[in-house]
């Protein structure tokens, strides 16, 4: 499955409504046995609550290794990879210590 995301979100950054739109969307197709390829093509900077909501609370759904594994980030620029990286890292960590 690929998820085009200029296709459901404002192409200048998504906001929380966004997010959690796209978060429902990945947790609707999570159990297909497909993976899910989110594309970034035709978004400039996204907001960090946009990524957290949409990417990050699927931490409270499954572990980092589902998710690693289930999702691939692709037509993103340095500034998408350095911002979902730096959120997974972190976030990672504190349900590591929980």
């Amino acid at each position: 499955m690929e998820l085009i995301l200029c296709n459901h979100i404002d192409p200048n950054g998504g906001d929380i409504q966004e997010g959690t739109k796209i978060f429902k969307m990945l947790c609707d197709n999570w159990n297909t046995e497909e993976t899910i390829s989110v594309s970034f093509r035709g978004l400039g900077a996204v907001s960090s609550s946009f990524i957290n909501i949409a990417f990050i609370g699927l931490l409270e759904r499954y572990s980092f290794n589902e998710i690693k594994s289930k999702l691939r980030f692709v037509d993103t620029m340095k500034l998408h990879n350095d911002l979902i990286r730096s959120r997974f890292e972190y976030e990672r960590k504190q349900y590591d210590n929980e």
